[in-house]
């Protein structure tokens, strides 16, 4: 076969193979959205719903005409360097020995080489400048090695390391954990399924289709439409995916149609409240839109804890409805006395939450100044805590109705008698074998046996108990403690002095001890006390006069 036959042969072949893709790939009118997955290359939300290439098509369409185009030569380019390495062994093969013709062959295969390279870099380099020039985005193959994070694309959200895809029918998807997708998704949308990895490439062609359209609101009376984010709409709570575009929906009003929700911004309605909550934290209904914007928040009337207002927007008692004009008595304001023994509880109150056997309402009245006898602070003596008023005594603690001094329960000159605080006195307190005092703690947190004064710490016995200074701790092989107090030390068992431990003989370290006609270097930690106190007692020398004791 001549050089001329071989080329015509080889363009007949890749004409041949190049027109039975183009032949799969051009639209039909039937079947215009039935391309074979990951071959398209008209957008598919130009396609429409008849297969007519008459939808409306807008600048994302344009960007991923692009995108589909450099899919399809880097889908293409291994069958046809497939042809021309086959032909190129044919060649060699065919050479017969002629140098000539087995260069021709090499170069063929080098040539091969050198253009799947190049191919790959154009087609990248190609869609990326077209996406970022028009949009700022490089995300453009995404599941391939070019949408990870070092070429600049890839999903920039933080995913859980054990998430996969979570695909929602005409809604969207997600990539979370299968027990999020299946609390969140699986119970509301049923056929949605979880599986591991990432939604792309496998669920490219389901996922993508979501992403263009509308996505229009499940409850009929809301006309605020979003456009599907990366998500589809599952970024837009109690919405439904719909095919056109949102200005040819009717229920979406053309002046609300708005980018995807951020999380946070709908309005959570329950029989009591009006919420802003996000989609997942909502146990009631859920609206995009704000509370201000539902109807049924602005209705009826909260009677919350203090006072009543209309609607239930951040009701913080029980809502009815009806108008607060209408529920004059339990919308009444006034002091709430809760006389049960064991709460002792005053509170600003309406009518209708002051409830309780025990507890007695005053219309009108304020509790800390028009029952000031009854409602007076005293002290919580459990949590050693102030007040009768706005429930802070829990119930079941026991309660001193001695009016506390300017300090609270633990301010022993304020109670009358002051042995009524009941162990909440503050004073000085130094716990067994504790290194230093504790100034202004409570009795009741010392036992009986443990030191404690409800003076100051350098007052009375604490003088003397609390003073620092050198503790030569016996229980602890004679180790010197500076800056431990009198007390602890003796609790110890140790010896005391107020000098510093640098300053006392006792302490001195680094030297020898000499017992029984023995000498025995002492370790940096071992005292000349641990010398002289343990065994059967020895006789100690500084370093320098160790070699003269035989050590």
């Amino acid at each position: 076969m001549g050089k001329g036959n071989q080329k015509t042969f080889l363009a007949i072949l890749i004409v041949i193979f190049l027109l039975s893709i183009i032949s799969i790939l051009l639209p039909r009118p039937s079947l215009a959205a039935e391309y074979p997955s990951g071959w398209e290359i008209i957008p598919e939300a130009c396609l429409g719903n008849q297969g007519k290439n008459d939808a409306p098509c807008d600048l994302n369409s344009f960007i991923q005409l692009f995108v589909n185009l450099a899919g399809i030569a880097i889908k293409v380019l291994p069958y046809i360097a497939m042809l021309m390495m086959i032909w190129a062994g044919f060649n060699l093969i065919m050479a017969g020995g002629n140098p000539t013709k087995i260069q021709e062959g090499k170069k063929m295969i080098t040539s091969v080489l050198l253009g799947i390279i190049i191919v790959l870099f154009l087609a990248w380099a190609w869609a990326n400048f077209v996406v970022f020039a028009l949009t700022g985005s490089v995300n453009v193959f995404p599941g391939s090695i070019f949408s990870k994070e070092w070429w600049g694309g890839g999903n920039t959200n933080q995913i859980e390391p054990n998430a996969g895809c979570c695909p929602v029918a005409e809604h969207g998807c997600i990539e979370i954990t299968e027990d999020e997708c299946t609390n969140q998704y699986t119970s509301r949308y049923p056929g949605t399924k979880w599986r591991a990895g990432s939604c792309y490439p496998d669920d490219a062609a389901f996922c993508d289709k979501l992403k263009v359209g509308c996505c229009v609101p499940e409850n009929l009376e809301d006309d605020i439409c979003y456009t599907p984010g990366n998500n589809g709409c599952l970024d837009a709570p109690q919405t439904k995916w719909n095919t056109n575009q949102c200005g040819s929906v009717q229920q979406c009003d053309p002046l609300k149609i708005v980018g995807t929700p951020q999380p946070g911004n709908g309005c959570c309605v329950t029989p009591n409240n009006c919420s802003t909550q996000t989609f997942g934290a909502c146990l009631g209904t859920y609206y995009s839109q704000n509370c201000s914007q539902i109807a049924e928040c602005g209705q009826g009337c909260c009677v919350g804890n203090t006072a009543c207002k209309a609607g239930k927007i951040d009701c913080d008692g029980a809502w009815q409805n009806v108008a607060c004009s209408t529920l004059p008595g339990d919308c009444q304001a006034g002091c709430c006395i809760d006389n049960d023994p064991n709460n002792m509880d005053c509170f600003q109150s309406t009518f209708s939450a002051c409830a309780g056997a025990a507890a007695a309402f005053f219309p009108g009245a304020n509790c800390a100044s028009d029952h000031a006898g009854t409602c007076a602070l005293g002290c919580c003596l459990d949590t050693c805590t102030t007040g009768r008023m706005n429930d802070s005594c829990a119930p079941n603690m026991s309660y001193n109705n001695y009016v506390s001094g300017a300090n609270g329960c633990g301010d022993t000159a304020g109670f009358t008698p002051p042995q009524a605080a009941g162990g909440c006195e503050l004073g000085c307190g130094l716990a067994n074998g504790a290194s230093t005092c504790q100034r202004n703690v409570r009795k009741k947190d010392f036992p009986a046996d443990h030191f404690w004064q409800d003076l100051a710490c350098n007052a009375g016995a604490a003088k003397t108990a609390c003073e620092e200074g050198c503790c030569i701790d016996t229980s602890n092989n004679y180790v010197c403690l500076d800056g431990f107090s009198h007390q602890g030390c003796i609790d110890r068992g140790g010896l005391f002095s107020l000098n510093t431990c640098g300053a006392s003989p006792q302490c001195s370290t680094g030297g020898c001890c000499v017992s029984g006609g023995i000498c025995t270097m002492q370790t940096s930690t071992q005292t000349r006390a641990y010398c002289e106190n343990t065994g059967p007692g020895g006789t100690w020398y500084p370093q320098a006069e160790c070699s003269s004791q035989g050590c």
